[in-house]
């Protein structure tokens, strides 16, 4: 198992995940990089991939209220921010946020706080003490949570368990969102620090993670990226559920 390349430490996001909304619904002459094809659906025509992150794709949501008399629908106002390329159910879980169509960037987003309650339900039970901390998390934070203990659980979380393994003495290491990786011997800012586990004889105690209550979904670094391994349980994680909510697949255990 290896590890993600690091780089020499956090650096300014690209325009792309900064100003999404600026660049794609400008009042430019349409072009290759116009709006895309508006539905009445609710969506536009296929989600948008960023091309400066793995995972996020932005989908173009319409309108409430016509555009016209005609009873047109009217451009899209959000874009919401998503890991999958499939249009998201309404009130979908699987959205992190959303951020304004129209000259917006991610100093407007706006996160998911929907279904918190039921997440933390199917994830820690009814008698959790983490239903007595609603605050803490949102919506999609829980999911991601929740997805990062199960990778852990499972064996799952490659970079996790590599720095583990290389880790000189018994002691807790962070786990660190990837979006601004600290440099070598460095701990992160504490937006970016996941959560935290113990490490035991080279070899992670999953009974232990602790989520970080400082972490935030989205900075001025952009969305999640989370480490090798994790991101794809988490994947895991949100397809399950979004095949749930499109009635796909049967309900039950989401983390299966």
């Amino acid at each position: 198992m290896h590890p993600l390349p690091r780089g020499p430490g956090p650096v300014a996001p690209p325009p792309s995940v900064r100003d999404i909304g600026r660049r794609l619904y400008s009042t430019a002459p349409a072009s290759a990089s116009s709006p895309p094809d508006v539905l009445s659906s609710g969506t536009a025509r296929g989600a948008i991939k960023d091309p400066s992150h793995p995972h996020l794709y932005y989908h173009p949501l319409l309108s409430s209220s016509p555009a016209s008399s005609s009873g047109a629908a009217g451009p899209p106002t959000r874009l919401a921010l998503s890991f999958l390329p499939d249009e998201p159910a309404p009130g979908s879980r699987t959205v992190i946020g959303w951020i304004p169509a129209n000259g917006g960037s991610l100093d407007d987003f706006k996160e998911n706080h929907a279904f918190r309650w039921v997440w933390l339900l199917r994830s820690y039970g009814s008698s959790s003490s983490a239903l007595a901390r609603p605050n803490r998390y949102g919506g999609w934070a829980e999911v991601l949570q929740s997805a990062v203990k199960q990778s852990l659980e499972r064996g799952l979380a490659d970079t996790v368990i590599f720095e583990a393994s290389t880790r000189p003495g018994d002691g807790y290491i962070h786990i660190t969102d990837e979006r601004a990786i600290p440099p070598a011997g460095r701990i992160g800012e504490t937006e970016d620090l996941i959560g935290s586990v113990f490490v035991e004889n080279g070899e992670v105690v999953p009974s232990t993670y602790e989520p970080q209550p400082s972490y935030r979904l989205i900075t001025q670094h952009g969305p999640p990226i989370p480490p090798k391994g994790i991101d794809e349980h988490l994947l895991h994680v949100l397809r399950s559920i979004s095949a749930e909510e499109n009635g796909d697949a049967p309900g039950g255990d989401e983390t299966s």
